[in-house]
């Protein structure tokens, strides 16, 4: 991460600079009241070291909130591109007030395409705005360029002279007397967005019921109960997924108990150790009758995350009170067993959570309790 001011008389973006240098900032760094200097010692310590890196972790350090990235490329997101799924998902994100970036096709940053877009390079989304003019519907996204120069000049650039009628000019509070075609900051059309950007970026925040954290999400006004565990995989716990069932049934399981029809967010972030590589870690969200996972079985999971050798791994869920009458199972785990660690599990909840422990010591603001973890004593699906 870098950063500059437009102006020479502020002084702060350079200061955070050298701090982000210096350490991770913690999430309750940049919660009120502000004080970006209260840091985790852990150190990237070297510029060298913030050179190169996702959009979306940078966001996370900086803001709190809980990262997610989706590739534009593979198949299935295609698919929700051709439907029209992805668009209103963009569309969803930004009313949301997710902060959102999108990564362009791969190649070196001293090189842009045809029509201006720097290769592999982070933009940020501002705007998603669709409008009908008389040549049709439009789907436009504003974008910018960190660097502050350096546009896109195709459709609906501001050296298009063509596509801008008076309609799209007002939908867009848009006018081309008073825009700068070299300040970084553009509008394109989706369709050219998914063909120049191979990727986005995004983090959710959420405003709790149990106090303030950022800006309310999701709904107007929407609140949400935040249930937190700080949790380490090692000896027996350290089971890996269910690819091995000998071991996985003694890992890590969590009795998540919806007390009504909820919208549920969950992120499961493993603690980095400098110099040391990201184990692969993933969760899978189960109605099993609040057994311990042994064994997955058809129609059991309600979400699951992919594998990943990354810092944090995220689902999203519509969960309601399990069928049996128990509790449904988080299951998060390392892929391969032995893997040991410290991780901490996080789940956001529409409704409160049934069958919770209080909030640990120096939890924090915002926080309504904790995940209560199935003990020995919980028979397997096995």
């Amino acid at each position: 991460m870098f950063a500059r001011s437009r102006s020479r008389n502020e002084l702060w973006p350079s200061i955070i600079e050298k701090a982000v240098v210096c350490c991770t900032a913690s999430a309750a760094c940049f919660e009120p009241p502000f004080t970006p200097f209260i840091l985790q010692a852990k150190y990237y310590g070297s510029y060298s070291a913030i050179a190169g890196g996702l959009v979306h972790q940078a966001l996370v350090d900086m803001s709190g909130g809980y990262g997610d990235w989706v590739n534009l490329k593979d198949e299935a997101t295609q698919q929700r591109i051709q439907s029209g799924d992805m668009w209103d998902t963009m569309v969803d994100w930004v009313h949301a007030g997710f902060l959102l970036g999108c990564g362009s096709n791969a190649g070196s940053d001293s090189e842009a395409s045809a029509l201006g877009i720097v290769q592999g390079h982070a933009y940020a989304v501002l705007q998603c705005k669709a409008f009908t003019d008389s040549n049709g519907t439009h789907r436009l996204l504003q974008l910018t360029n960190p660097w502050g120069h350096g546009e896109w000049k195709g459709t609906w650039s501001d050296v298009d002279t063509v596509s801008w009628s008076k309609k799209a000019k007002t939908a867009l509070a848009y006018d081309p007397a008073t825009a700068d075609d070299d300040d970084g900051l553009f509008w394109l059309s989706f369709e050219d967005w998914v063909t120049e950007f191979r990727s986005v970026y995004l983090v959710r925040r959420f405003a709790t019921q149990a106090g303030p954290q950022g800006a309310a999400m999701g709904a107007a006004g929407a609140k949400w109960h935040k249930y937190t565990l700080q949790g380490e995989w090692a000896g027996d716990s350290a089971g890996g997924c269910t690819n091995f069932p000998d071991t996985c049934h003694k890992g890590t399981q969590f009795f998540v108990k919806p007390s009504k029809p909820s919208r549920l967010f969950l992120s499961l972030a493993q603690h980095e150790t400098p110099g040391a590589p990201l184990h692969p870690i993933g969760m899978k969200l189960l109605d099993n009758g609040g057994k311990r996972v042994k064994f997955v079985y058809a129609g059991e999971p309600l979400a699951q995350s992919a594998y990943a050798s990354v810092r944090e791994v995220t689902v999203e869920a519509s969960a309601a009170p399990s069928e049996s009458g128990g509790a449904l199972v988080l299951f998060a785990s390392t892929f391969q067993p032995g893997l040991e660690g410290a991780f901490t599990l996080t789940v956001f909840a529409e409704y409160a959570l049934e069958d919770t422990l209080p909030p640990a010591a120096g939890s924090g603001d915002g926080v309504s309790g904790q995940l209560r973890g199935l003990d020995s004593s919980i028979v397997h699906n096995g």
